[in-house]
């Protein structure tokens, strides 16, 4: 774990994704292979990072792991149990193998270098294929000097010309080595040890046959001396370790060991694991979601989406908490108010009196209801369910952790005031301010046609608000990595059939940590890398009256426990409830069901999810076209329970307002503003792959797919069927037979305007 002897500087994006410890690449002209290795001289983040933010990150962390281990070892595969250290860093668990990850022992680092050293170390020759391998970085330059003694045609006459192998071994435990002829086999005692020569002949000179053909499959060793062959096969050392007895039982296969090889170019050789999270000034708000504030939490809740409360309090209670609330004068008037209406319902004609009272009453008690008794207040049945099954959801997928950002988002973004600089928070884009108003605008009355005919294009999108967000702060984070795939399980049919192999998640390996007093010990900590920024965004909110029509008309699943029950809570309702969480459809960390077809059924959540989904990902890509910014720059942000969502530019750069920009350069008197007119014409969601992509569930790189690294979900639960029709999500499951396709939410927004001004006719 020393620190590496080199290190570059690079963009804090980059040193967080493309050279995160464990990555390979080249330099520019790919004359050598690296591996990124982490940098002990990276400083912690001090700015924009409140001790509240970490526990969060923290918490995300240990959420994030422990999903994986329970996924990884529920894969099919009835040979062998699968050991917890297969699955996750061993680092992170405890005795008795379960993740416990600790803030202490993570450091949370602005990524501004990156450690790397020389990676693989085999070499052939240019001319003959012979292999040869140098130990270690360290020794690298002066063993590639005495490499020309082991040419088959003597060391005088060699080529002298090696070439860095452009692949190498790995396995999906997180193993990586150079490509070599070695291979590790298990003694009796069950100690590991290497077999480095020829079976035939006992030389240990190689060649390397197949190279250049264009498949690694047919890379091959031939032997110097009597030119047997053999295939690249190479054992992974700790799984061969941990699986040992199993393989001498026969429980194992030889190929849950094998490590298989890869381009270092290829994507699967490193999968960098992170997350994002919006960062807000009020800590408090957020603080809702710990665990000990459940009665906190439930009483937002009620305040928010209008549940009802799960128990009343006595008089004495009321009066009391009325007292230390300095609002007794209230409550005398309401026993008077009480006692009054008694004699008022037994006189004749007192029906308007004794109704005013009783509306005054019912207010009353409201507001105290949603104030000063909230947090007393036992939480429904309903609600209580909500709170309690939290726990079954990832981090950016928890619909109640959703509902407390965008109450805290609306508090500090859309309700506070102005920046230091005097420019809104956010601006409504049918009620533009001097910074976002169209150049141009001359006659009087211009502006307000240009409001109009934008307000005309939210309208026809079904579009309750949109906004353009200023400082949109958002703390994205990486903090481990995979190797051949990004998911828990993997198969490899034509070795292992039948079997799901476990991907091991890792975390970053440990930097020293100085100590805070001159005499103490360093530490060791594995590192965070977070990239803090505040940027620009674009906000949307659908109309709550419109998604319900769209529900109506798809006859989508959701219930309605109390009367009266907001379309937010029922969505949580539902997205939380024992039956769904048990069933296809449940938001589980890696959204299984919705890979596989016809596996959900006529659910709500999930299509509005899918409907706000796809509308994000519209809206990115019309950013992207008409800001100049790249696709791969933006990021998204869900809020389902409230029918919204936020689009916001990543990264570190200097904001140059393209947001912004991009509304004040687009706007014009006639269509308002081209980004409203573009996502409301009728080739926005077509497709060059039209048919097939129809077919498929309408989403594809061609329409509304965007970079994995800016999708919330990686391009799960996308679909043009859920705005325009035409078609259905893949993994939709309708029940009435006769049905193929979905009612599109701008064909519902047309319909029910339509109806609208016919009955104002």
């Amino acid at each position: 774990m020393g620190r590496t002897p080199f290190e570059m500087n690079r963009s804090q994006s980059q040193v967080s994704r493309a050279y995160s410890p464990g990555s390979l690449f080249t330099f520019e002209g790919g004359a050598v292979a690296c591996r990124a290795l982490p940098d002990h001289e990276n400083r912690e983040v001090a700015d924009g990072l409140s001790e509240a933010n970490r526990r969060q990150i923290a918490g995300l962390i240990q959420e994030y792991v422990t999903s994986w281990l329970a996924r990884a070892r529920q894969g099919n595969n009835p040979r062998h149990p699968i050991p917890a250290r297969l699955c996750v860093d061993r680092s992170v668990l405890n005795e008795l193998d379960a993740v416990d990850i600790r803030i202490g022992n993570l450091r949370f680092q602005v990524p501004e270098y990156a450690g790397y050293e020389p990676f693989p170390l085999s070499f052939r020759c240019a001319r003959c294929g012979l292999h040869r391998e140098a130990r270690s970085p360290d020794t690298l330059a002066r063993e590639m000097t005495e490499f020309r003694r082991a040419c088959p045609t003597g060391e005088g006459s060699c080529a002298d010309n090696w070439r860095q192998l452009d692949f190498v071994m790995a396995h999906w435990s997180g193993g990586i080595e150079s490509p070599s002829p070695r291979r590790l086999e298990r003694a009796a005692d069950g100690s590991i040890y290497p077999i480095s020569k020829c079976t035939h002949c006992e030389e240990e000179r190689f060649r390397w046959l197949g190279i250049g053909t264009g498949s690694l499959s047919a890379v091959r060793l031939g032997c110097v001396n009597c030119d047997n062959t053999r295939d690249l096969i190479m054992k992974d050392r700790e799984t061969l370790e941990a699986l040992g007895p199993d393989l001498d039982a026969g429980r194992a296969l030889h190929a849950e060991i094998n490590m298989e090889p890869i381009s270092y170019r290829a994507s699967a050789a490193h999968y960098p694991h992170g997350d994002r999270v919006l960062l807000f000034a009020d800590e408090d708000r957020m603080r809702l979601l710990e665990a000990s504030r459940a009665a906190d939490l439930a009483g937002r809740l009620r305040e928010w989406f209008g549940f009802p409360a799960g128990g009343d309090l006595s008089d004495e209670r009321k009066r009391e908490l009325l007292a230390q609330a300095d609002r007794l004068g209230e409550w005398d008037m309401l026993v008077g108010l009480r006692q009054g209406l008694a004699g008022l319902r037994a006189m004749a004609g007192m029906e308007a009196a004794v109704a005013a009272n009783e509306a005054i009453i019912a207010r009353t008690e409201a507001n105290w209801a949603a104030t000063v008794f909230a947090q007393h207040l036992g939480p429904s049945t309903g609600l209580q369910a909500v709170i309690e099954s939290r726990s079954r959801f990832p981090g950016r997928l928890d619909p109640v952790r959703m509902a407390v950002e965008h109450a805290a988002f609306r508090a500090e973004k859309i309700s506070a005031g102005a920046l230091e600089d005097g420019r809104l928070r956010s601006v409504p884009v049918d009620q533009l301010d001097d910074f976002t108003r169209p150049d141009g605008l001359h006659a009087p009355g211009d502006l307000d046609r240009v409001h109009a005919a934008s307000r005309e294009w939210l309208a026809t999108l079904g579009i309750a608000e949109m906004r353009i967000v200023r400082d949109v702060r958002v703390c994205e984070f990486t903090y481990g990595y995979t190797r051949t795939s990004s998911l828990p399980l993997v198969e490899r049919r034509s070795k292992a059939p039948g079997i799901d192999l476990p991907v091991r998640l890792r975390m970053f390996p440990q930097v020293q940590v100085p100590s805070a007093t001159s005499g103490g010990t360093a530490r060791w900590k594995h590192p965070v890398l977070c990239v803090v920024s505040s940027n620009e965004g674009i906000y949307a909110r659908l109309d709550p009256t419109l998604v319900e029509a769209w529900i109506v008309e798809n006859d989508l699943d959701l219930p309605c426990s109390s009367p009266g029950l907001s379309l937010g809570a029922r969505l949580l309702e539902q997205a939380t409830s024992t039956q769904v969480l048990a069933a296809p459809g449940a938001m589980k960390p890696f959204l299984d069901e919705f890979r596989r077809e016809g596996e959900v059924p006529e659910l709500a959540y999930p299509h509005v999810f899918t409907l706000l989904h796809t509308l994000a990902h519209q809206v990115i890509q019309h950013t992207s076209a008409l800001s100049g910014l790249d696709q791969g720059s933006f990021a998204e942000y869900l809020f389902v329970p409230d029918l919204a969502f936020l689009i916001y530019r990543r990264g570190t750069t200097m904001d140059l307002g393209n947001i912004s920009s991009m509304w004040r350069d687009r706007g014009s008197v006639g269509e308002g503003n081209e980004f409203l007119a573009r996502m409301g014409s009728a080739a926005a969601l077509r497709c060059g792959s039209e048919s097939s992509c129809t077919h498929k569930g309408g989403a594809c790189p061609d329409c509304v797919m965007i970079p994995e690294t800016s999708c919330i979900t990686r391009n799960d639960l996308l679909s043009r069927s859920a705005l325009a029709g035409r078609g259905k999500p893949y993994w939709a499951r309708w029940n009435t037979a006769p049905r193929r396709e979905m009612v599109g939410y701008y064909d519902t927004v047309a319909r029910v305007r339509a109806a609208a001004a016919a009955s104002r006719r």
